[in-house]
């Protein structure tokens, strides 16, 4: 709970299975929304997609709290939320902006150099047609645009054997890139992740409220949740369809729910909420 002295944060990532969007989903989660609203919990939804690729699904939350976007590129802050003063790169009608990422076209401008003077054979996805994209990593025509669009980040094929992956690896940081692997692609990134932009939000939350420990929760579970599970004060790892935990989050300081996806995070987010273990 919210008191004078105490503010919870609660952070859930939208890149595994535990935010279902759908009708049947949303009410699943419905009790945890509403027990965070009530109660005067910030939400703050953590991706590695675009602003515009999880616009619907922050709608189905009636979603209206800070988010980070691509990997901790851009954090979205509605534009009257905060009274202190702070800087940000970029506003548009509903939100300030802060940025950490490079834009895409510097990104963009790194591949040549991957491909001739560390002659790896990578191709960003805006270089291929749309058959081809569709036919390598699995996505609709429309998730392909969608992806296209992204402000921040580059999906990138990689042609190499799994033995120059980590060649690969060697070469974005020489670059101070980020590589993260997804399950058909890689993605480029500046040198940053989720977890710096989720400290950066709680120092502004630090700054707005001064006189009020911060109490941060973070629910994943997934490997690109980990960024921001080994930041926040209390990470809980969400049990994957199946049963079973992504062991590559790491489990040093982590809870773990007993059930999995929407109804874990469900259980998980009441639990800590009202500080009811039984919950």
């Amino acid at each position: 709970m919210n008191t004078p002295q105490k503010q919870m944060l609660v952070f859930t990532s939208l890149d595994g299975y535990m935010i279902d969007p759908s009708v049947e989903g949303i009410q699943t989660i419905l009790p945890a929304l509403e027990l965070l609203h009530g109660r005067e919990v910030p939400h703050i939804a953590v991706t590695v997609r675009s602003a515009v690729e999880i616009a619907p699904i922050l709608e189905a939350l009636d979603h209206d709290d800070p988010f980070i976007v691509e990997s901790g590129a851009a954090i979205y802050l509605p534009a009257e939320r905060f009274k202190i003063n702070f800087s940000y790169q970029n506003s548009d009608d509903k939100f300030k902006i802060v940025e950490f990422g490079l834009a895409r076209a510097a990104i963009l401008e790194k591949l040549p150099i991957l491909r001739d003077q560390y002659h790896l054979d990578v191709w960003s996805l805006s270089e291929l047609n749309q058959d081809q994209a569709a036919q390598i990593i699995g996505l609709s025509a429309e998730e392909i645009e969608r992806v296209k669009n992204r402000k921040y980040t580059e999906p990138i094929i990689f042609n190499g054997s799994g033995d120059e992956i980590p060649q690969l690896q060697a070469a974005v940081e020489s670059l101070r890139m980020h590589l993260s692997r997804h399950d058909r692609y890689f993605v480029l990134t500046g040198d940053h992740n989720s977890g710096g932009a989720v400290s950066f939000l709680l120092q502004l939350y630090r700054e707005e409220f001064p006189n009020t420990t911060l109490i941060s929760i973070g629910l994943g579970d997934g490997i690109l949740s980990a960024p921001m599970l080994h930041t926040v004060d209390t990470p809980v790892l969400v049990r994957l369809p199946g049963g079973h935990f992504d062991d590559r989050v790491g489990r040093h300081g982590m809870k773990f729910t007993r059930e999995s996806g929407p109804v874990g995070w469900n259980q998980a987010v009441i639990a800590l909420v009202t500080e009811d273990p039984d919950a």
